[in-house]
């Protein structure tokens, strides 16, 4: 970001190298406690009704009584007119964080910012990753309360988990050994035309891409399983394996171990979620549920 860039506190935009950054930046000090990236074309939002239910779900652990710049269309409005007076044209990536006050009054403070990404939406690789899994330490469920601290850790073993076996992706399990993807987004696995994902309770990341992910699946999957346990030994018996966030979409995983998967179901996957995100920058509406 440079300092001609501005950002959003609260419902107050803001350049880093104001004064008045200064005064709101006490926020910062508070625990983070939801980290939500939003990929943009030009002033559009992509997919901002998941984005903002995922939020109030998130909302709803906490005692939290929403200020009037957290209502959907408040939001809405402010992150569009930062995406604009940051001159934002083609494709972006904004961030907002989350904190809560530690003062006992759970006040709700908030930090927007925005910058530029190569691709104008999440792409499919082309390429397929490889995976391989990292049980030495196991992942704890995120905490409403320590997400920063939680989510440095589980990042730290991942990349731990990459240099010891020079893979793209590194699985990690929970305390009970299940399996539950990898240090920012569930796994996915797609066997007979069934898509499999971990429960939320497993310790999954918290995550907007996978509800909009399992919408588009249901056109294309016979049945979605996301109360099922998974194990390491699951992702032997898979057809296609997958990740997807929302920076980069969704991520093929071409081999694990001796395993080696199909792209045929993902790129079905990928080109609705493509369609939709088309028809959400034409029409600046919501999503038709079919």
């Amino acid at each position: 970001m440079t300092l001609h860039e501005q950002i959003l506190v609260n419902d107050t935009f803001v350049r880093k190298d104001e004064p008045l950054f200064e005064q709101l930046s006490f926020i910062l000090n508070d625990p983070v406690i939801i980290r939500e990236p939003i990929r943009c074309i030009a002033s559009n939002l992509l997919f901002f009704k998941y984005h903002y239910r995922s939020i109030l779900n998130h909302l709803n652990q906490y005692s939290v009584v929403l200020p009037e710049w957290m209502s959907e269309t408040g939001l809405k409005n402010n992150l569009t007119r930062l995406l604009t007076r940051n001159r934002i044209f083609g494709g972006a990536l904004l961030s907002i964080q989350l904190f809560i006050t530690t003062d006992g009054l759970n006040h709700l403070s908030m930090l927007a910012s925005v910058s530029p990404v190569e691709n104008k939406q999440p792409t499919l690789n082309e390429k397929g990753l490889t995976a391989c899994l990292f049980n030495k330490h196991s992942v704890q469920p995120f905490p409403t309360a320590n997400f920063s601290q939680t989510h440095a850790t589980i990042r730290q073993q991942a990349h731990s988990g990459r240099l010891s076996q020079s893979c793209d992706v590194v699985f990690l399990v929970n305390q009970n050994a299940k399996l539950i993807g990898t240090d920012t987004t569930p796994v996915f696995l797609i066997k007979d035309q069934l898509l499999y994902t971990p429960p939320v309770s497993t310790g999954v990341p918290p995550h907007t891409y996978r509800d909009l992910l399992l919408h588009s699946a249901k056109r294309h999957c016979k049945k979605i399983i996301t109360d099922q346990m998974l194990h390491p030994e699951h992702l032997n018996e898979a057809d296609e394996l997958f990740i997807a966030d929302t920076i980069d979409g969704l991520r093929w995983i071409v081999s694990y171990n001796d395993s080696r998967y199909f792209c045929r179901l993902i790129k079905k996957i990928h080109a609705t979620i493509k369609e939709w995100a088309e028809n959400d920058i034409n029409s600046n509406s919501d999503l038709t549920e079919s």
